[in-house]
């Protein structure tokens, strides 16, 4: 998964724990592809549940899958 993620910011890389948590078994099949085509790496599925495990710890409590990072920081400052 690191492999996929170097190039992404904090913003980005929430956008993708969203994405997968809305969707997890088509974005694991995703991002499964891509590993291997960009990287000729396999995705296991223990490596792809403890990479959303272990990135959950540093989303905010407030925070919900259904609400946009981009809306989460407008109601901060409003």
């Amino acid at each position: 998964m690191l492999l996929l993620c170097l190039r992404l910011d904090g913003h980005r890389l929430l956008q993708l724990y969203e994405i997968c948590m809305i969707n997890r078994e088509s974005m694991y099949q995703s991002l499964k592809s891509e590993l291997v085509n960009v990287h000729q790496k396999t995705l296991t599925i223990s490596n792809y549940v403890t990479f959303l495990h272990e990135i959950q710890r540093y989303i905010p409590l407030t925070r919900t899958i259904s609400q946009p990072a981009s809306l989460s920081l407008l109601s901060s400052t409003v």
